[in-house]
């Protein structure tokens, strides 16, 4: 019986050695300072640039603008900047709307051109 069990505490030990072995990763911090241009599935804690036909972005401050027809999902947490075209979600933003047609801002300190994008308050 004793046998049959060191195959199974074997590899027991072995994944405890190498769960014990692993490093602890520190997050890393992602700051552009330039245009984010077709970019897919990334997250920013700063942009200082444009943001152009990006998909699945998240960004936690962006001073610029986002354009493109192609802009997709795109979720920024507080914006300086113009939003001229784009699928796009902004709790906060100090800036203008051009087209907003698949706009949704929680928070506005500016206007609305177009007045198509869901604005929850407006300042």
């Amino acid at each position: 019986m004793k046998q049959s069990l060191a195959p199974l505490y074997l590899v027991l030990l072995l994944g405890f050695a190498a769960y014990c072995g692993q490093k602890e990763e520190t997050p890393s911090i992602n700051i552009q300072i330039g245009d984010v241009v077709e970019g897919r599935g990334k997250h920013y804690q700063y942009v200082k640039g444009n943001v152009l036909n990006a998909k699945g972005i998240t960004i936690d401050y962006l001073e610029g603008n986002i354009a493109g027809e192609k802009t997709r999902s795109l979720f920024v947490n507080v914006m300086r900047g113009n939003i001229e075209q784009g699928a796009v979600t902004v709790n906060v933003l100090n800036g203008d709307i051009i087209d907003g047609e698949n706009v949704t801002v929680n928070v506005l300190n500016g206007r609305d051109f177009s007045g198509k994008a869901k604005i929850l308050k407006k300042l």
